[in-house]
């Protein structure tokens, strides 16, 4: 910066500015003195620059015991490859060099790296030597991370051995990556690992750490402690819980854009369905003997009946019921749903709110998922833990306590698996699936539950489903099934109804509103037909007074419960039919939405069923 830059700063701001710098330059400092490959600085002349600790441990000054004095030449083992290096005008260059370590008797084969330095202002040539033994590394928890994007890992408590077992279960004698953990984030770290040892509570913690390059990433380690072994096993990811949080937000988002959609377009279809179907009812009545004609109109039929079962599941998709949320234990929801897997529950209770089926119903779809996918001889696991997590880096990213589920292990899982595997039509799973686990997703988010589908493995993973902790419930077990009664009465053909009673028929949809109408002026009623609120008021205050009124629930001006009502100031015993497209419509099926003595039938519906609705509640009307 300029001197005018300069001037613009306060004397205490530089001493912060200058106090930031220096600290990051300690750190880093410190990061290469404690790493335990060793590592020296040399210039054109073979005087050695910097050294750190396991360099000197290496090659200790000739004629001290002292290790940490330090070097004045490159060691002879050395300097021919130095001296040649700068000879040439490679930026890089690795040669295998035998050397007898100070704390070693023996010759060993060793890895020399010579990297070459950009020069400074004094214009100095200058090598950075990089030693490792050949054909060993001491700690691949940075390589793993960059081939696979996590390590699984157990360190003793005691010896701080530490075992990886996605590297072939290849030992190390100290855990090392610990050196290179950033400052501001190294107590915290301790202090969670510690907790983990005492409490035998398992956690997630996330923080920064210097990469072998000298860049920051950060990391999270899941740590969850085994006792009886006395150690801890950790799975360590760059794929932190803000990153996965992100990302699960983007997916919520991109599905809920996915859920309106399809409920718009599942509406449309829902309607054509039921206008190709009602007419080919009234025209099957008209046909006669025409074998050919029939056989055509049976195909309609099919075809028709096929696309309203396909349009079906996508409408309860883009339109849900509204989930319920009670207490429950998730232990005894777990036992109830009758899972053929192995089961480790953790001790005591698990509290949780939600709606039992809802959380049997995906428990029930994701231990099948994964059991079709096991190795011959293989079982299912299933197992509950209390987790605690940390996390230091605010907004709305989830912390405190949960209680999560484990499905593992789940065989042949594709990086692109791990990436889709909620999304709506994922093609990767078996079709018969449909919508996949999109539905399921999207039902668990409603009650706060997080669902994840996480790497344990090379091409293995396990499902995790994490519910916020709450108090103590009252048990609840989910029944053996759940019967859902029917709205409308049987569909069984009624005689001819008494003539001239009055139906009033709502709906936006023109084409329904003339079916309705013509189904049911055949049969003798007499028949108005509206397309909103607004001309349905203004026929009832010219038309003397209805027995009965078909409306559609959703509609533009005003929706059918508002329009009953409206309808009620002016004729007070009037019966109301609603009607509607949307699966499972909360407002008229939930306790208490639908009034006494009114009926509600679902889009499409056939023409005996509806006949049979309009003369239940004009027989009612009448009694």
């Amino acid at each position: 910066m300029d001197r005018t830059e300069l001037d613009l700063w306060t004397p205490r701001e530089v001493a912060k500015l200058l106090a930031l710098v220096e600290n990051e330059k300690r750190y880093y400092q410190g990061v290469l003195a404690e790493m335990p490959a060793p590592l020296a600085v040399a210039d054109g002349d073979l005087t050695l620059a910097s050294v750190n600790r396991a360099f000197r441990a290496m090659f200790p000054r000739k004629g001290s015991s002292d290790s940490s004095a330090g070097q004045k030449m490159v060691p002879e083992a050395l300097a021919s490859h130095v001296k040649g290096f700068f000879e040439t005008s490679d930026a890089l260059s690795e040669v295998t060099v035998r050397l007898c370590a100070a704390e070693e008797n023996t010759l060993s084969d060793w890895k020399l790296l010579l990297v070459r330095l950009p020069e400074g202002q004094s214009s100095h040539r200058e090598v950075l030597l990089l030693l490792k033994r050949a054909g060993v590394e001491s700690n691949p928890l940075g390589r793993l991370l960059d081939e696979n994007g996590m390590a699984a890992w157990s360190m003793d408590a005691a010896s701080y051995e530490t075992r990886f077992w996605n590297d072939g279960g290849s030992v190390r004698e100290k855990a090392d990556w610990g050196a290179r953990i950033h400052p501001g984030d190294a107590s915290r770290v301790q202090w969670v690992y510690e907790a983990v040892l005492e409490s035998g509570t398992p956690a997630v913690v996330e923080y920064r750490a210097a990469a072998a390059d000298g860049s920051v990433r950060w990391l999270a380690d899941s740590i969850r402690p085994d006792k009886k072994a006395g150690q801890i096993d950790v799975v360590t990811t760059t794929e932190t819980m803000r990153r996965a949080r992100m990302k699960q937000l983007i997916q919520t988002r991109e599905m809920q854009a996915s859920m309106r959609l399809a409920g718009q377009v599942a509406h449309e279809f829902n309607n054509l369905w039921m206008i190709v179907n009602g007419y080919a009812e009234v025209l099957e009545e008209r046909l006669g003997n025409d074998a050919e004609a029939r056989s055509g109109l049976d195909e309609i039929v099919k075809a028709a009946q096929r696309g309203i079962d396909s349009t079906r599941p996508l409408l309860e998709f883009g339109r849900p019921a509204a989930v319920q949320s009670k207490p429950c234990d998730l232990h005894t929801l777990v036992q109830d749903a009758n899972l053929d897997v192995d089961m480790r529950l953790a001790a005591g209770g698990a509290p949780i709110q939600a709606n039992a089926q809802k959380v049997v119903n995906a428990l029930g779809m994701l231990t099948a998922f994964a059991q079709a996918r096991l190795k011959q001889g293989e079982r299912l696991l299933v197992e509950t833990a209390r987790e605690t997590i940390i996390s230091d880096i605010g907004g709305d990213l989830p912390k405190g306590q949960f209680i999560s589920i484990a499905i593992h292990p789940v065989r042949g899982v594709t990086q692109t698996m791990f990436e889709q595997w909620c999304e709506l039509f994922f093609a990767e799973f078996d079709k018969s699936v449909s919508f996949g686990f999109a539905s399921m997703y999207c039902q668990m988010m409603a009650m706060g539950v997080m669902v994840e589908l996480d790497q344990i493995g090379p091409e293995t993973g396990a499902f995790f489903l994490r519910f916020p902790l709450t108090g103590s419930p009252e048990p609840v077990r989910v029944p053996a099934e759940t019967v859902r009664p029917e709205p409308v009465a049987p569909p069984v053909a009624p005689p001819v109804p008494p003539k001239r009673e009055k139906v009033l028929v709502v709906d936006d949809e023109e084409s329904i509103r003339r079916l309705v109408a013509r189904i049911l002026s055949r049969e003798g009623y007499e028949v108005v037909q509206v397309q909103n609120g607004a001309e349905a008021l203004q026929a009832v205050a010219a038309v003397p007074p209805f027995d009965l009124m078909i409306t559609d629930i959703h509609m533009p001006d005003i929706e059918g419960p508002a329009l009953a009502a409206k309808f009620r100031e002016t004729q007070k015993d009037v019966k109301v039919l609603y009607v509607s497209g949307f699966a499972e419509d909360p407002r008229m099926l939930s306790p208490g939405h639908l009034p006494p003595g009114d009926g509600f039938l679902q889009k499409p519906f056939t023409v005996t069923s509806l006949l049979a609705a309009v003369k239940t509640l004009i027989s009612v009307e009448k009694s």
